[in-house]
């Protein structure tokens, strides 16, 4: 059907005077031979380089079945230098281009002798190929036979590729006609079908003020100016977009945004293992199949919802250490509109170390048999964990609005040691309710007060407010925090900024508590010795995005080239899952390499 049009396309046009000496269009149809045959033996016939494209791509697919090393990047980086090569001569001789297309696979095999200028490695002999794995060439002889057949295509006909033009109209144009008759509804031997088309050929060419023009030509009503208005903002719109597509920056975003979509399948796919396999149903019992699924990011740092009326409550806490497993010896509070003040002592269950006591001032002496608390020599009031965090948390509900709380350095420390003290008691749902979220001071005043060689809170408050106070003493730390915001007008849209939801909070310490195990067998495995590809800190990082050694070394099994790499760059939020560093992705990659995990697939 599609020859018996094109040849009639062309009988029309020579009744009128025009020839066509060219045709550009796919290579699926047997239509230029018909058109030779019944119409004009002299018309060349030119290809599409979209539809080469897309061509190329597809044999590439089939091939990856037999070539384990024609990885996505290599499928890419193949297609981007055949792109390149085509564009750059097309304009010049078919002995030009033919050599071009003949150096792209040589080129990808580090032999640069038949490069051209376009080629890096005459400037640099240490160059590294920005799109192969790890910048390394590639050295499976099988590959190269398979990839020289499907390009000798190419390489055979090169005055094939010898245009500027393509067939992009047509497909505009068939985009439109379908929009008025699609494919799914069977319009052909309706009345209204040469209708439909006729639209579809006026819009393409008038834009959609030509609904304005058929309505004035046939003198039907006229349209209100709100639809006249419509229509031409429509085709405003349309030739805005038609130019600015046209633009290199558009042309690269286009091309970003198809990377990221890419990017996006592929980790979803090695994250899930095999989810559909021919006669998946019927496996052997002696067989293994893949079904184990990697987590998926989690984006905890979810900001607390601006609300009309938020509560800036600013809060402290003492501990009888430093680590990760302190408990909590004092805990209070400061509410600056109302000067509202919330100060407990907590009797904990472990002891207080020497460090702590000597920075805060809180002893504990056993007195006949029974536990006795002091602060700086004198004796003081204490009640347990539960009581006191009831007490905080009903002293919190009486104040007004949804209750944010901010303490300095807050993130890493205060926050993440009261929501382990809250889960661990029990109230968990109640703080949920209560607290809206937690917020952070320290970036917030980096932000305020940049180029400080000190953020620390004394100093901070020795240069804003130039009083002394009592530091290392809950109250009088969450009090001098409350001064220094209130003295540089610090908001509470300012605040949300650096504040998370109480739920996400909650969430993120409890995971990264769950990753003691795994922290301890990535540096185990990954960190010391001769093995060692990583840093410890780089080790916790990972662990803290959700992933253990077992999960790298199950996304190098499921593919050797890009698995590691489309693991830890996965987008979490506005920012990669763990590192976009190719050092330390390669480090890791070369590191299952080197211990010989085995990457055969059924």
């Amino acid at each position: 059907m599609e020859g018996d049009i094109a040849v009639q396309m062309h009988q029309e046009a020579a009744q009128t005077g025009l020839r066509y000496s060219n045709v550009i269009g796919d290579e699926d149809a047997s239509y230029i031979k018909q058109i030779r045959e019944k119409c004009d033996a002299t018309v060349n016939k030119f290809s599409d380089i979209g539809h080469v494209k897309r061509t190329l791509n597809g044999k590439l697919e089939k091939l990856q079945k037999q070539h384990k090393s024609l990885t996505l990047i290599v499928r890419r980086d193949f297609v981007k230098n055949f792109t390149y090569a085509v564009h750059q001569n097309r304009m010049k001789t078919e002995t030009e281009m033919k050599h071009a297309l003949l150096s792209i696979i040589p080129h990808m095999y580090g032999e640069h002798t038949t490069c051209g200028s376009w080629c890096r490695f005459a400037k640099d002999p240490n160059y590294k190929h920005s799109g192969l794995p790890r910048g390394k060439d590639l050295t499976d002889g099988d590959l190269r036979k398979s990839l020289e057949d499907i390009i000798s295509t190419y390489i055979g006909k090169p005055e094939k590729l010898i245009t500027t033009g393509d067939s992009q109209a047509n497909e505009s144009l068939n985009n439109t006609a379908w929009s008025k008759a699609p494919k799914f509804r069977n319009y052909n031997g309706s009345e209204s079908f040469d209708y439909r088309i006729a639209s579809a050929v006026c819009q393409f060419n008038e834009g959609k003020s030509y609904i304005t023009k058929v309505c004035e030509h046939a003198a039907l009503s006229p349209q209100t100016t709100s639809s006249r208005d419509y229509n031409t903002k429509e085709d405003e719109r349309r030739q805005y977009e038609k130019t600015y597509k046209r633009t290199k920056q558009s042309k690269r975003r286009r091309i970003e945004m198809k990377l990221s979509r890419s990017n996006k399948d592929v980790s979803n796919e090695l994250r899930e293992g095999t989810m559909y396999k021919s006669d998946c149903a019927n496996i052997l019992e002696d067989e293994q199949l893949d079904t184990e699924h990697i987590p998926e990011p989690i984006d905890y740092n979810v900001p607390v919802v601006k609300a009309d009326n938020i509560c800036i409550i600013c809060y402290d806490i003492e501990t009888t250490q430093l680590g990760p497993n302190a408990e909590i010896t004092q805990l209070a509070a400061h509410y600056r509109p109302t000067e509202a003040v919330f100060d407990r002592f907590v009797m904990p269950r472990g002891i207080i170390t020497p460090v702590a006591s000597r920075l805060t001032g809180i002893t504990i002496q056993n007195s006949n048999g029974k536990k006795q608390m002091y602060h700086n020599g004198a004796e003081v009031v204490s009640t347990d964990i539960h009581t006191c965090l009831l007490s905080f948390l009903a002293w919190i509900e009486q104040l007004p609005g949804g209750k944010v709380l901010v303490a300095h350095n807050g993130k890493l420390f205060d926050m993440p040691i009261i929501i382990r003290s809250i889960v661990e008691s029990g109230l968990r749902n109640d703080a949920e309710v209560t607290i809206a979220g937690f917020a952070d001071s320290l970036p917030l005043l980096k932000k305020i007060l940049p180029g400080r060689t000190s953020y620390k809170l004394t100093s901070v408050h020795s240069d804003v407010i130039t009083q002394p106070f009592e530091c290392h003493n809950a109250a009088g730390d969450c009090k001098a925090l409350s001064d220094i915001l209130s003295r540089l007008a610090v908001d509470a849209c300012d605040c949300l900024k650096y504040s998370i939801q109480t739920g996400s909070a909650v969430c993120l310490v409890l995971q990264r508590q769950q990753t003691a195990h795994a922290l301890r067998q990535m540096e185990a495995n990954m960190c010391t010795g001769k093995n060692k590809a990583i840093s410890k800190s780089m080790a916790r990082k990972i662990c803290y995005g959700g992933l253990t050694y077992d999960h790298l070394k199950l996304a190098f099994e499921r593919d050797e080239e890009t698995g590691v790499r489309a693991l830890l760059t996965e987008r979490n939020g506005n920012k990669a899952r763990v590192t976009n560093r190719g050092a330390i992705i390669n480090s890791i990659t070369s590191h299952f390499q080197e211990i010989g995990v085995d990457t055969t697939t059924d």
